[in-house]
């Protein structure tokens, strides 16, 4: 060799030669050794807990508004045969909702009409076509005027419904339930 170096590679001290990342995963196995039992008991009761959570909500989350549910097109021929209050404007596309042993949908409109006269309007409508009243609590103990007005049939029922928090906003709401 040159200049008189030795053959030989001095490569120093074991741990001068390891590099950062490996010492301190062997700090993280040395500290773990110990505890390793509590540790595996932790993260299994984490699994536990945590995969039937995200499988259950992930179910949820998929099926919540899943419009094949076999009630929905029947929902749907109830919503379209239904008469619309001359003044109605249609503000929003159909909202479906689905749980386990329920399936309802929602149509929204706008109008200046007071509540007495969509309730005469909707009595009308349904009362000749088999559909049952349904008697709701008062909106308002001092006004005594109802904000919703549902009718019942079979399984399904209708609810005519103002919104509280604008009141020229009316809800119609058509609903199936599992009896």
């Amino acid at each position: 060799m040159r200049g008189g170096q030795s053959d030989k590679i001095s490569r120093g001290p074991v741990n001068s030669t390891v590099g950062p990342a490996l010492l301190s995963m062997r700090n993280i196995f040395n500290t773990i050794r110990p505890k390793w039992r509590t540790y595996l008991l932790c993260g299994g009761l984490s699994a536990l807990i945590t995969v039937p959570l995200v499988i259950t909500f992930r179910s949820f989350s998929l099926h919540q508004f899943d419009s094949s549910k076999p009630q929905v097109p029947e929902l749907k021929k109830l919503a379209d045969q239904t008469p619309v209050y001359p003044g109605f404007q249609r503000i929003n596309d159909d909202q479906v909702f689905l749980t386990k042993d329920t399936a309802s949908l929602q149509r929204s409109f706008r109008t200046d009409a007071q509540s007495a006269d969509v309730q005469k309007f909707y009595d009308s409508a349904f009362l000749k076509n088999g559909w049952e009243p349904f008697e709701a609590a008062p909106s308002s103990i001092i006004a005594g005027e109802p904000y919703a007005i549902l009718y019942n049939r079979d399984a399904y029922q209708i609810c005519v419904c103002r919104r509280m928090s604008q009141p020229d906003v009316y809800d119609i709401w058509y609903a199936w339930a599992a009896e």
